[in-house]
């Protein structure tokens, strides 16, 4: 695993605590911290003490975030970062505390893909026949935010949520949210073309964004987002628990979960959400069923989609398009077959099985110890 556990023993009036420290290794937000409290344990009185102490030191801290659903804990960001984290692991409640980290689009720079996934074997037939198209399911694309006035998206397309500081109103700025939501959905390039379609923005206009605010974003879908619901999530960073965590206990809510591989071409398991067994995990695939040279890999990817050269909608023009590779585009063909089979009447549960199990099997070359099953829809 691609990060550090630190076990603080801290002693105090003849007690001794340990609390947990997930240090980040690789693109750490130094200053930054997602503190996760014991079940059980009230938010708010352990928030105003945190800030209390921090004050009593001339430390400045800010509370960026509160998790209030799927866990109990907040997100602070502090000056003096050594003795604030001391004081943080000397709180009352505190299950671990996790160094917040950077994580990426997982993008390398009418679509084949989606005609693809509705047949068996190659060549392709040049159509995408369904029975289908996820009316009334809600599509959540957590991402770089969503252009609504795309013509493509016919009035489906919403932002709805921005965890980005400064706040646009999840407007995408960058392109990379409104291209996996037209693949999600659109209606000619997509593949749920009656599903509501919604940006939630966590990735900044560079198409980086926190850990803490992916958390976020599934905390609220988790509580907030329209049921039946998938979330796309077309990003991913190193190994984080409190993602981990958020993810089972949205799947434990009845959302839907669909992500990238990532683009490292490695064992997909290193990452977050990626690695999570609670998501369903999306390499990418090119137009001649071989792996993507990019696609990681492994016995966290639960199957392959289109994902190289796939053309979908741009964010800076309301009637434009662009073609990206990764396994980002991979991901939102399966978050829209999620929405199709929702549409059908399946439960949540029966989704992420039938996904799997109605895959085409023994199509990819080079899997490299992923299972070796296509996306498909019929």
């Amino acid at each position: 695993m691609r990060f550090v556990i630190l076990l603080f023993f801290l002693v105090t009036t003849g007690v001794t605590m340990a609390t947990h420290f997930y240090k980040a290794d690789v693109d750490a937000i130094d200053d930054q911290f997602i503190v996760v409290l014991k079940d059980g344990i009230e938010l708010e009185p352990v928030i105003h003490k945190f800030l209390a102490d921090t004050h009593s030191e001339s430390i400045l801290a800010s509370i960026k975030l509160r998790y209030q659903n799927l866990l109990t804990g907040f997100v602070t960001k502090v000056t003096d970062r050594s003795r604030a984290l001391q004081l943080l692991m000397a709180l009352p409640g505190v299950d671990y505390i996790e160094q917040d980290k950077i994580i990426r689009a997982n993008a390398v720079a009418g679509s084949w893909g989606v005609d693809r996934i509705d047949q068996r074997d190659l060549p392709l037939n040049d159509d995408m026949t369904i029975n289908s198209y996820g009316k009334d399911v809600n599509v959540y694309i957590i991402d770089t935010g969503i252009n609504p006035d795309h013509e493509d998206f016919g009035g489906r397309g919403m932002p709805v949520m921005d965890f980005v500081e400064p706040d646009n109103g999840a407007i995408d700025c960058n392109g990379h949210g409104t291209h996996c939501a037209g693949t999600v959905g659109s209606n000619t390039y997509g593949i749920a073309r009656e599903a509501n379609l919604y940006g939630i923005r966590i990735l900044s206009c560079s198409g980086s964004g926190a850990v803490s605010s992916s958390v976020a974003a599934l905390d609220w879908v988790a509580v907030e987002g329209k049921r039946p619901a998938v979330a796309s999530m077309s990003y991913g960073g190193f190994y984080s628990p409190t993602e981990m965590r958020a993810a089972e206990r949205a799947k434990e809510m009845g959302v839907v979960l669909v992500a990238a591989a990532g683009n490292s071409n490695d064992d997909a398991c290193f990452s977050s959400p990626a690695g999570s067994p609670d998501v369903i995990t999306v390499g990418s695939s090119d137009s001649q069923d071989s792996r993507s040279s990019f696609s990681c890999y492994g016995r966290c990817v639960q199957l392959f989609a289109p994902g190289s050269s796939i053309t979908s909608l741009a964010h800076d023009s309301n009637d434009g398009t662009k073609t990206y590779s990764g396994t980002s585009m991979a991901c939102p063909h399966v978050a829209g077959i999620a929405a199709v089979l929702l549409g059908q009447g399946y439960s949540a549960q029966q989704v992420y099985e039938k996904i799997v199990s109605s895959a085409t099997f023994g199509k990819i070359a080079n899997p490299n110890g992923t299972p070796n099953l296509l996306a498909y829809l019929d």
